[in-house]
Order: C-alpha cells, then sequence, then structure tokens
C-alpha cells in the first residue's frame, strides 16, 4: 500500500473514532437531525473501504444501517428520547446501566451485583491515570477546566481519532521516526485500554440499550473495535 493510501485509510479510522465518540456523547439536535437526514448513516458507510473493512464486516454493516433508518422512521431518533436513553445507560446519578469510564465499567463488570460501593473513584483510578500518562506521552495536555476522567470512553476514543489523524499526515512525510512512535503508542494504548474493554463495552450497549438507535450504535462499535484490535494485533 503506498503512502498516500496509508494516509487515506488512517484518515478514514480517525474518522471513524470521531464519529463513536460524538454518537457517546449527550445527543445534541444535530445529532437528531443527523439520524433523521441520513447524514450519520452515510458517514457509517462512507468511508469503509478507505477504512479497510473486510467485505463480511461491510455485509453486517450495511444490515445494521438498514436497521438503523428503521428505527429513524419509526420515531426513536427523537431528541427527548435519545436523551433519556442516553441518561438511563451512561449517567442515571443513582446507578447507570452501564459504565461509560473504563474503570467503572470493569469494575461492574467483574462485581454484577455492586452498585457505587467500593467502586474506583473517577480521576484517580489506575486505568484513568494510565489514560492520562499515555496522553500526556503523545505531548496532549488536558485542560484542568474538563470535568471528566481520563478514562472516559469519548476521550479514549477522541485520543485514538487524534493518533490516527496524527499517523496520516506522517505517511505523507519521511518523519520516519514520528511514524514508529505514534504507531507504538497506538498499540500500547489498545493493550492497556481497549482490548480490556473496547468491544464488551459496545457488545453491551448493543444489549442491554433500551432505545433501537443504540442498539444499533452498540453493534456497529463492538465490530469496529474487534476489527480495530485484529488489525493491530496482525500487525505485530
Amino acid at each position: 500500500m503506498s503512502p498516500t493510501n496509508n494516509a487515506l485509510q488512517d484518515a478514514a479510522i480517525a474518522d471513524y473514532y470521531q464519529l463513536l465518540a460524538l454518537l457517546l456523547r449527550l445527543p445534541t439536535a444535530e445529532v437528531e437531525e443527523g439520524f433523521i437526514s441520513g447524514s450519520i448513516a452515510d458517514d457509517i458507510i462512507s468511508n469503509m473501504d478507505e477504512a479497510g473493512f473486510p467485505e463480511p464486516m461491510q455485509e453486517e454493516v450495511n444490515n445494521l444501517v438498514v436497521q438503523l433508518a428503521q428505527h429513524v422512521e419509526e420515531g426513536h431518533a427523537n431528541l427527548g428520547t435519545l436523551r433519556r436513553t442516553y441518561t438511563k445507560l451512561f449517567t442515571n446519578p443513582k446507578m447507570p446501566m452501564i459504565g461509560i469510564y473504563e474503570s467503572l465499567f470493569r469494575y461492574w463488570k467483574d462485581n454484577p451485583s455492586a452498585g457505587w460501593d467500593n467502586a474506583p473513584r473517577l480521576f484517580i483510578s489506575p486505568a484513568a491515570l494510565d489514560a492520562e500518562r499515555c496522553y500526556k506521552k503523545a505531548g496532549l495536555s488536558r485542560s484542568d477546566e474538563l470535568n471528566e476522567s481520563g478514562d472516559y470512553m469519548v476521550t479514549e476514543l477522541e485520543f485514538m481519532a487524534r493518533l490516527y489523524s496524527h499517523r496520516a499526515t506522517l505517511n505523507l512525510t519521511e518523519d520516519a521516526e514520528e511514524f514508529t512512535a505514534t504507531s507504538a503508542l497506538i498499540k500500547e494504548f489498545n493493550h492497556y485500554h481497549f482490548e480490556k474493554w473496547g468491544v464488551d463495552f459496545f457488545t453491551e450497549v448493543s444489549q442491554v440499550a433500551p432505545n433501537s438507535i443504540y442498539q444499533v450504535l452498540g453493534a456497529f462499535g463492538a465490530l469496529f473495535m474487534a476489527h480495530m484490535l485484529d488489525s493491530i494485533s496482525d500487525d505485530q
């Protein structure tokens, strides 16, 4: 594969990480419109070739997009419905259905009957501190005003988007040392973080979400995450 093709692939992969990050934030009117207009569905399928999705995976993704369109037609993309579902899934202060922070997700997965008692403390859990270590290693300084733990799924996804976007640029330069360092950090972060919860997180979203829109998004996220982990493993 030529440097230009490698750059296109990394840029497409970065877009997918960024899209998943967007869809795991509290839904906005723009996200609602994206579902209704079909632009989000287009974003899911438009770069599959560039991102290197194998044909069987592309068929599965296309089927998910058909399901997504059906759910949108049934009214499941209403902003109020999306926000209520999001709150139930991730931010219910009494007890969310799924931990959207790596430390909480992994704790509740190992202790399914546990509530908040003895749950890891955000910001200072081992997962959060190691994520912050990786961010600093990449030269990123997160704002003190950003009120999210380093192991927030959205932050982890955005970090990967940034690494792949950076590597896409490096594909077109002769900075082999920086390219190697960025590739190594991608592997390192996946090993210490996404290998431990990426596929499981999205699979659980697909299985427990009370809104079919999130079921589809979870299924797509699980497919994408499994593909990326397999791709990284194949490169080693």
